[in-house]
C-alpha cells in the first residue's frame, strides 16, 4: 500500500511538471520554440518597460554622448531589422533602419517602433523553413548560419533590455515585472 501510494505522489507530480512544461513550451521544444519563446518574453518586457518609462524620460542619457532612453528603444528597433535582414530577409518597404534613432522619439513612437519590430522577427523567423536555418551564412565577417543569426539578434535584445533596466532604475522606474513580483510578495505576508 505504501509502495502504490508514493508511486501516485510521483506521478501526480511527474503530471503536475509535465503540464507546466506543456504550457510554459506551447510552440514544443526544440530550437524554433526556444527562439520564439525567448523573442515572446523579451518582446514583452521591452514593451512594458518602455510603456512604463515616462514621456519626460525618453530625452533622457547618462551622459554626454551616450545613448537617451528613446534612443536605445529605436535602436533595439532598428537592430530588429538590420540583423534580420543579414539572414537574407528583406526590409519592408519604407524601413530604413539607420533613420530610427533621430525618428522616433516619442514614448508612443519607440513603442510603435519596438512591437513592428518584433513582429517582423516573429514573421520572418516563421517563414523560414528548418533546412533555411541550417544554412551557411556570413554575419559581419563571422561564418555562422542563418539560425546563427537570429540567436545573434536574440543576444543584442538582451544586451539592450539589461541596459533599459539600468536607465528605468536610473529614473527611479521599477520595470513592471519587478513591481509585479514585489506587489505579490507583500499580499503573501500579509500586507
Amino acid at each position: 500500500m505504501k509502495y502504490i501510494s508514493l508511486t501516485l505522489v510521483a506521478f501526480a507530480i511527474f503530471a503536475s511538471f509535465a503540464i507546466a512544461v506543456a504550457q510554459d513550451n506551447s510552440g514544443g521544444i526544440g530550437y524554433r520554440s526556444d527562439i520564439l519563446n525567448d523573442l515572446k518574453g523579451s518582446e514583452k518586457k521591452l514593451t512594458d518597460l518602455a510603456e512604463a518609462m515616462p514621456d519626460s524620460t525618453y530625452s533622457w542619457r547618462p551622459m554626454k554622448g551616450v545613448r537617451s532612453v528613446s534612443e536605445v528603444f529605436a535602436h533595439i528597433a532598428a537592430d530588429n531589422y538590420n540583423i534580420i535582414s543579414k539572414a537574407g530577409v528583406k526590409l519592408p518597404e519604407g524601413v530604413v533602419p539607420k533613420e530610427f534613432e533621430k525618428k522616433y522619439t516619442t514614448k508612443a513612437d519607440c513603442v510603435d517602433a519596438l512591437k513592428k519590430s518584433f513582429a517582423f522577427i516573429r514573421d520572418s523567423f516563421n517563414a523560414t523553413s528548418d533546412a533555411d536555418l541550417g544554412k551557411p551564412t556570413d554575419f559581419y565577417g563571422t561564418k555562422t548560419t542563418v539560425g546563427g543569426i537570429y540567436f545573434s539578434n536574440a543576444l543584442h535584445v538582451h544586451e539592450h533590455l539589461g541596459q533599459s533596466i539600468a536607465y528605468a532604475r536610473a529614473n527611479n522606474v521599477v520595470p513592471p515585472w519587478t513591481a509585479e513580483q514585489q506587489k505579490n510578495t507583500k499580499m503573501k505576508m500579509g500586507n
